[in-house]
């Protein structure tokens, strides 16, 4: 393994926008070595912001701005706040249930109330 350099020769790379990896790659070490000097040396590698997504959004949203119940035609979709897996974590539930009304109007054409 070969020796990382300076903070000088570093903070030198980080400005021509190499990040851990690649620094790591130059000089054959670990990626973890890098940060951990890079850490010493109170050098920062800042991740560019990510371009503005215009597809899907993420999940969350505050409770007041979120739809909890639709009402559809033939069901009600409650959408809830659940824990997710082993290690929490939250998720959105949609559960689905048709509407009383429908159940109703399907015994009645079958002549059963």
């Amino acid at each position: 393994m070969r020796k990382l350099p300076d903070a000088y020769v570093l903070q030198k790379h980080i400005e021509r926008g190499l990040d851990g990896r690649e620094i790591a790659a130059i000089y054959g070490c670990h990626p973890d070595s890098v940060r951990e000097v890079l850490r010493k040396a109170g050098l920062v590698i800042r991740k560019p912001k990510a371009p503005p997504v215009n597809g899907a959004r993420p999940a969350y949203r505050p409770r007041q701005e979120r739809n909890e119940v639709e009402l559809l035609p033939d069901r009600i979709v409650f959408t809830r706040e659940v824990t997710a897996g082993t290690y929490g974590g939250m998720m959105f539930q949609r559960i689905s249930v048709p509407r009383i009304s429908s159940h109703i109007a399907a015994l009645q054409d079958a002549g059963r109330c």
